[in-house]
C-alpha cells in the first residue's frame, strides 16, 4: 500500500458517480440565494394573518397553506446547505451557509409562532365547523394532533420567545459536530494485513471486527483515546444539550424530558418504560450469546473491542459497491416490481453519497426533501455490514419517497417510531436472501451471527 493510500481521500478525489447530486435541489447557489431572499421577503405575509384566524375557514386555510409553502422552501434551503456541509464538515463555506439558513429558520419559526395558540384559542364549536370545509381537509390529522398537545402549547407571545431561542439553543449540537467531525484527528494503526493506515470512524467499523485481537484493541484505543483528549469539551456540549432539553420540557409543562421527547410521536410513557422493563427482564439470552462469543473466540476476558467480532472469524466478505447494488436489488425483490423499479432509480440517479472522505459526516442517514427526492449518506467500506446499511437506508428513502409522492406536505412526515419498520424490514429481507443463496457453511454461520447482531444492536 502506498503512503498516499493510507490517508482518507479528500472530497475532490471521490469520483462523481459515487457522489449524491445535491444540485437536484438547487442547480446553483445563486438559485438557493434567490429562494432565501424570497422567504425573507414573504415572512411579513404570514404575520398579516395574526389575530384573524377565527374569522373564517378560508382565512385559516389560506394561512396554513402559506405556512406550508414557506416551510417546503425552507426545508429545501436547509437540506441543500446541510448535505453540502456533511460532504466535508470542515468546509467553512457550507458551515456559513448552514448558519445562515438556521438563522432564517429561527425567523420563520418566530413568524409562524402565533398560529397554533390562535387555533387552540378558538371555541371548540368554531374549529369543528371550520373542519367541515373542504379547504381544511388535508389538516384533519394536524388538528387532532394539535388538540392532543393543547396543554403544552403556550400563548402567542411565549411561543414567539421560544421560537427566537432555537438558534441559540442549537449551539451545543453545532459545537459537538465541529469537534467530532471537523476538528478530530485519529492516529495511524497497523491493520491485520500489515498496512499502516490512518484511523477514521468509517475504518474503525471494519477494524473492530478484525480476527486479530491486537488490531481490534489498537483501533478501539486509538479512536476513544482521541475522543478522550477532548473529554471536557464533549462533556460541556452534552451538558448544554441536556440543559436545553430540560428547559424546553419544563417551559412546555411536561413532567419530564422523556415525556417531552415521546409527545410528538404520541407514544405513552408506559410504552417506553415497558420496553426497558421487558429488555431488563430478558437479558439471559444476551448473556448466553456473549458467553458463547467469549468461548468461541477463546478469550479469558471479553472486552468492548471484542463485542463486534463475528463468530465465524475465518469468513471475509469483500463486496464492492457495484456488487452491493445487485445484492440489494435481489434481496428486496419480494417487495415487487414497482418497488424494485423505484429502488433501482434511487441506486442509479444521484440519491446516494457512497464513500468516506476526509471531513465527511460519519455514519449513515436518509434525508427526505419534499418535492425533490431523498438523499442517502453512506461511508461504504466493502463490508457485508455496509451492504446491509445500504438496504436499511434505502428503506427509509423509499418510505419518504412514497410518503411525499402520495400525501400533501401537511401529512407527509412520519415519526421515528414507525420509520424503522421500513429500514429493518429491508435488512431482514437482504439477510434472508443471502442465507437462502449461500452454500458455504461458514458463511451461513456468519449470516446467522449477523441476525443475532441485528437483534442486539437494534434493541
Amino acid at each position: 500500500m502506498s503512503e498516499a493510500s493510507t490517508a482518507l481521500p479528500t472530497r475532490d478525489q471521490i469520483q462523481a458517480e459515487y457522489k449524491w447530486q445535491v444540485e437536484d435541489i438547487y442547480a446553483s447557489e445563486e438559485l438557493w440565494q434567490t429562494d432565501f431572499t424570497k422567504i425573507k421577503k414573504d415572512l411579513p405575509k404570514i404575520v398579516e394573518y395574526k389575530e384573524t384566524l377565527s374569522q373564517s375557514a378560508s382565512r385559516l386555510a389560506a394561512c396554513l397553506t402559506l405556512r406550508d409553502e414557506l416551510s417546503i422552501v425552507a426545508d429545501k434551503l436547509f437540506a441543500y446547505a446541510r448535505l453540502h456541509r456533511d460532504e466535508n464538515t470542515a468546509n467553512a463555506k457550507y458551515q456559513a451557509l448552514v448558519g445562515k439558513i438556521e438563522g432564517l429558520l429561527a425567523e420563520l419559526g418566530t413568524a409562524l409562532s402565533f398560529i397554533e395558540p390562535e387555533i387552540l384559542a378558538m371555541p371548540d364549536t368554531v374549529l369543528a365547523a371550520f373542519r367541515l370545509e373542504q379547504a381544511l381537509a388535508d389538516y384533519s390529522f394536524y388538528f387532532d394532533n394539535l388538540t392532543r398537545q393543547k396543554q403544552h402549547v403556550l400563548s402567542p407571545n411565549e411561543e414567539e420567545i421560544l421560537s427566537r431561542s432555537t438558534e441559540a439553543t442549537q449551539a451545543a449540537e453545532n459545537i459537538f459536530n465541529m469537534l467530532a467531525h471537523a476538528d478530530m484527528t485519529f492516529p495511524d494503526i497497523t491493520d491485520e494485513d500489515g498496512n499502516v493506515i490512518t484511523l477514521s470512524e468509517g475504518r474503525y467499523r471494519s477494524l473492530i471486527m478484525s480476527a486479530d485481537r491486537q488490531v481490534r484493541k489498537n483501533a478501539f484505543t486509538g479512536l476513544f483515546a482521541s475522543y478522550n483528549t477532548l473529554r471536557n469539551s464533549f462533556a460541556a456540549t452534552l451538558t448544554g444539550n441536556v440543559k436545553k432539553n430540560i428547559f424546553y420540557a419544563r417551559t412546555r409543562k411536561y413532567a419530564s424530558t422523556i415525556e417531552s421527547a415521546l409527545s410528538d410521536g404520541n407514544i405513552p410513557l408506559s410504552v417506553y418504560t415497558n420496553l426497558l422493563t421487558t429488555v431488563n427482564n430478558n437479558l439471559a439470552p444476551l448473556h448466553r450469546y456473549i458467553a458463547l462469543k467469549k468461548k468461541v473466540l477463546k478469550l479469558d476476558t471479553i472486552h468492548m473491542y471484542d463485542l463486534y467480532t463475528p463468530l465465524a472469524q475465518e469468513v471475509k466478505f469483500n463486496i464492492t459497491y457495484p456488487e452491493s447494488l445487485q445484492l440489494v436489488r435481489d434481496g428486496l425483490a419480494p417487495l415487487g416490481p414497482e418497488y424494485t423499479t423505484l429502488l433501482n432509480k434511487g441506486l442509479t440517479s444521484g440519491w446516494i453519497d457512497v464513500y468516506e472522505n476526509k471531513g465527511k459526516q460519519t455514519g449513515a442517514y436518509s434525508w427526505g426533501v419534499y418535492g425533490v427526492h431523498p438523499f442517502v449518506l453512506l461511508n461504504y467500506n466493502d463490508r457485508l455490514e455496509d451492504v446491509s446499511t445500504l438496504a436499511h437506508e434505502m428503506g427509509h428513502a423509499i418510505h419518504s419517497y412514497y410518503s411525499q409522492a402520495t400525501q400533501p406536505y401537511a401529512t407527509s412526515q412520519y415519526t421515528i417510531f414507525t420509520a424503522e419498520v421500513a429500514s429493518t424490514t429491508n435488512e431482514i429481507l437482504l439477510n434472508d436472501f443471502l442465507l437462502k443463496t449461500t452454500t458455504d457453511r461458514q458463511k451461513k454461520l456468519y449470516l446467522i451471527n449477523q441476525y443475532l447482531e441485528m437483534v442486539r444492536a437494534t434493541v
